[in-house]
């Protein structure tokens, strides 16, 4: 995505020229995203303006964002912590904030974004009851504008969007500035006030972002060309199938006469080209079936490799039976996950600042946001034989708090261990049927 800089005046506002200049840069800039969306959702447009014949998208689009947004952004997988100097109630009064909004999920819509357009905003605002609300923005209603230093900053951000009124479309403008909301409407080419000037208690622009890489490019952007040489691949396959089922028929040092040639003539049938040989066969496009098939298995898994996403469907990776060697397989997809972590990171920790500035306005300048510790994991498969047969062996040596949060499908470590230790007398001897008994909520010694 195209990072928009701007000079603005004194005032520190955008004239009406420059905002409605930039929304027209925005709309243009759109058409590629729009298309890298339906890429996403498995609607690719390049095989559809094929002119005859089938038409097969085959979303890979779709299946290259649900992976990855799956490994890194599934509900739970970020979560926060308060280091050693913070207070109690910032942890506390944050996580009731990120509940109250869905945190968990708009990680993931975000995520999407990320992954698909190179971009994902979310805006803060504060509602009618003065509760800290934060959303996922559309990256084809925001635009962030920039200054033009070294490091740049975030000078303002414009928001547009249509509204329906009765049989009208009008197009609705907010402009976000570090202390004030201003609100548009279109009228006539031209903009004019549709609400008074809005406060807002952030001190910034409510507005986190969340990039893929430095370049803000998204994961579907390179690998595009490579979806429309195998559809286009896989249509022609398809088509030559059909064709071959209507081939013509030559007959080879035979003829018909014209009662039999009546006959089989809805049957596409070719007669007496050549009398020094009999013989009967199709005419068709002669060409390997196995080369084909090998050119569509390379672009298949160059469209993994270019996009460093694993081919869960591959024997290679579906045959292997530890969590430990199937995560060997994920590293090349860590490797591209990391990076991602980190621009996403940046972007939390603009959301972690900005809920404490809504959430205890005004004093949230007094607050230290850096005392929140941010923690990501991923989504991958754990192998539950490995560790159960750990913690098994380990059993009666070590204390069950050290043990069960390591069994896998136990996935609330802490009331099992209440259930344990209501359960057994005060050793730490405890065998293995009287864990599952505690893990069920019977009485161990049963």
């Amino acid at each position: 995505m195209k990072q928009y800089k701007v000079r603005i005046a004194e005032d520190g506002r955008l004239t009406d020229e420059q905002i409605l200049k930039l929304i027209k840069d925005k709309q243009a800039e759109n058409v590629n995203l729009e298309l890298y969306d339906k890429y996403a959702k498995g609607k690719n447009y390049e095989i559809t303006r094929k002119k005859d014949g089938k038409k097969i998208a085959v979303p890979y689009g779709r299946t290259l964002v649900r992976i990855t947004t799956g490994f890194m952004y599934k509900p739970g997988l970020i979560t926060y912590s308060l280091d050693s100097e913070g207070e109690d109630s910032l942890i506390e009064d944050l996580l009731e904030t990120f509940r109250y909004n869905k945190e968990g999920k708009l990680n993931t819509s975000i995520g999407r974004d990320q992954v698909v357009f190179g971009e994902g905003y979310e805006l803060h605002y504060i509602d009618e009851e003065g509760q800290e609300n934060f959303a996922r923005v559309s990256p084809m209603e925001l635009i962030p504008l920039y200054s033009y230093e070294i490091k740049p900053r975030l000078l303002a951000a414009i928001r547009f969007y249509e509204v329906e009124d009765g049989d009208e479309k009008n197009m609705e403008i907010d402009v976000y500035y570090p202390d004030q909301i201003e609100k548009y409407i279109v009228k006539d080419g031209k903009l004019e006030e549709r609400e008074p000037v809005q406060l807002h208690p952030y001190e910034s622009v409510p507005v986190a972002v969340f990039r893929n890489d430095d370049n803000s490019m998204g994961d579907i952007e390179p690998v595009k060309d490579l979806i429309d040489a195998y559809d286009s691949l896989v249509s022609t396959y398809t088509d030559d199938e059909d064709k071959f089922a209507e081939a013509v028929l030559l007959l080879f040092g035979r003829s018909l006469d014209d009662e039999d040639m009546d006959k089989l003539d809805r049957l596409r049938v070719l007669d007496g080209l050549d009398k020094s040989e009999e013989d009967v066969r199709y005419l068709t496009k002669d060409e390997s079936q196995s080369t084909r098939q090998h050119l569509i298995e390379l672009i298949r898994s160059e469209i993994y490799r270019q996009s460093f996403v694993p081919d869960l469907t591959n024997p290679a990776v579906l045959g292997q039976k530890s969590g430990e060697a199937f995560q060997y397989l994920f590293a090349l997809f860590e490797l591209m996950a990391s990076v991602k972590e980190s621009f996403f990171h940046d972007g939390i920790r603009d959301r972690i600042r900005l809920s404490i500035m809504g959430i205890y306005n005004p004093s949230g300048a007094s607050k230290d946001p850096d005392s929140i510790k941010v923690e990501f994991a991923r989504n991958l498969p754990k192998d539950s034989v490995m560790w159960t047969d750990i913690v098994q062996r380990l059993w009666g040596m070590l204390p069950p708090e050290f043990l069960v949060p390591h069994i896998p499908f136990i996935d609330d470590a802490e009331s099992v261990l209440d259930k344990i230790e209501e359960s057994k007398p005060s050793d730490i001897g405890m065998g293995k049927e009287e864990v599952i008994n505690a893990y069920r909520g019977q009485d161990a010694a049963v």
